[in-house]
């Protein structure tokens, strides 16, 4: 347990309990060695340098404030299975890839679940970022696109 200290003053406020989830912290650390590989590949490919930020929004679809707060331990933001889905298909990963950070944000893509069936079909067919959010929107009924094509 942890003692906060009230704003502007010496005297604490009371215990708070602060647990520590390993598996956010890793799922973090994967989340920034996937993206340093894949961004690395596309500045080969492209023979050009890119920075993180415009390389997510433009590869994933996410923005750098999103991406920022989803990464942040202070905000109760975590990857949801959407968000998590966007970045997987955008950095054009795998399955299996995809699976072990899926693994660490909750569970492996399970195909009963019409939004994970959706990741995994996109994940196999290489669907672009676009059309992703388009079947996302299609079939959930979820608008996940930050920037509109």
């Amino acid at each position: 347990m942890n003692n906060v200290y009230e704003k502007g003053s010496m005297r604490i406020k009371g215990p708070v309990d602060i647990t520590f989830n390993p598996d956010s912290a890793a799922l973090r650390l994967e989340i920034d060695k996937a993206i340093a590989i894949a961004r690395d590949q596309y500045e080969q490919d492209n023979n050009t340098k890119i920075g993180i930020y415009p390389f997510l929004e433009e590869k994933c679809n996410i923005s750098q404030d999103t991406y920022k707060k989803m990464q942040s331990t202070k905000y109760k933001n975590k990857w949801t299975r959407e968000m998590l889905g966007k970045l997987c298909v955008g950095l054009g990963m795998s399955i299996d890839e995809a699976n072990e950070l899926f693994l660490l944000q909750g569970g492996k893509l399970n195909e009963t679940n019409a939004l994970d069936k959706i990741i995994y079909c996109a994940l196999r067919d290489k669907d672009n970022i676009y059309d992703f959010c388009e079947e996302v929107l299609e079939y959930t009924g979820r608008d996940i696109e930050s920037f509109k094509k």
